[in-house]
């Protein structure tokens, strides 16, 4: 009874802080208060964390990055459980995978969750005496298991008047939808300073207990997600970064050297170890 209660306190727990996460420092910074975010300009975060009735899982890796690009893997694992999670882009695209793992009979009490974040900060103006219009596309695409999601958001705002040219294009994708993407269109006038966000994450949760029988979460955003920004009407948009956002020009951001180390990290993590040793101790009885 002491260890069940213990065990129900411990994954009580473990969802609070996993729902306490949903804000990160990478993730849409207009939704952590203010008119105008002050992340960036590129910004890459980690997030790892479970338990068991063992204990609670032991990160590792660099949790968070900043510059003209990241790219990141880490994770947190212990007996019984394991997650890993890589992110890696630049201004324009990104790739982030999440996933969890949980080696538990159903009933028992354990939970793993994982998060990726990348987001980027661009300034820009209207480059000549016309004002411009131009098409702002958002998407998003991977692959998805045991309720992984991953979802991008996007905004413009004009900081001359302070007011939003975008307000929020959000992109989102789960199991049953595996690509979705989302369209605006902007108009700039000349003398006036925009700033423009972006921002993907991708989370996976596995979760067993006497109500969830869920061993595996996987959030594979490793395809891309990719903004482009392409002139409508009028001349040029001139942006802080010098990056070039336009469909036929943005080149793919390639996936960390690091994602093939994946199974090999799963394996260092400790939980498979313990899977084996769990199996032979139950042929030995």
């Amino acid at each position: 009874m002491v260890k069940a209660g213990l065990a129900c306190a411990a994954i009580v727990a473990l969802l609070v802080s996993a729902s306490a996460a949903e804000a990160g420092t990478c993730y849409d910074p207009w939704s952590m208060g203010g008119s105008t975010p002050t992340v960036g300009p590129v910004c890459g975060e980690i997030l790892a964390q479970g338990g068991n009735e063992t204990g609670n899982a032991t990160p590792y890796g660099i949790p968070s990055q900043n510059g003209g690009s990241v790219s990141l893997l880490g994770g947190a694992g212990g007996p019984g459980m394991g997650g890993l999670v890589a992110v890696s882009g630049s201004y324009g695209a990104a790739h982030i995978t999440a996933t969890s793992h949980l080696d538990a009979d159903p009933g028992d009490y354990a939970s793993m969750y994982t998060r990726g974040q990348f987001g980027f900060l661009d300034r820009f103006h209207v480059v000549g005496p016309d004002p411009v219009t131009a098409l702002f596309t958002s998407t998003l695409e991977g692959s998805f298991f045991g309720g992984g999601e991953g979802e991008s958001v996007f905004r413009i705002q004009d900081l001359t008047n302070a007011t939003f040219v975008i307000y929020s294009l959000a992109a989102s994708a789960w199991e049953l939808r595996s690509s979705d993407t989302k369209t605006a269109t902007g108009y700039f006038v000349p003398g006036h300073e925009y700033i423009m966000s972006y921002s993907m994450q991708a989370e996976a949760h596995a979760v067993v207990d006497p109500w969830t029988n869920r061993p595996d979460s996987v959030a594979d955003l490793g395809n891309t997600g990719h903004l482009y920004v392409d002139i409508v009407n009028g001349g040029a948009l001139a942006f802080q970064s010098g990056h070039n956002y336009a469909t036929n020009a943005i080149a793919t951001t390639p996936i960390p050297a690091a994602l093939p180390l994946f199974a090999s990290a799963l394996a260092g993590m400790g939980f498979i170890g313990w899977r084996r040793k769990r199996g032979t101790a139950a042929v030995a009885a």
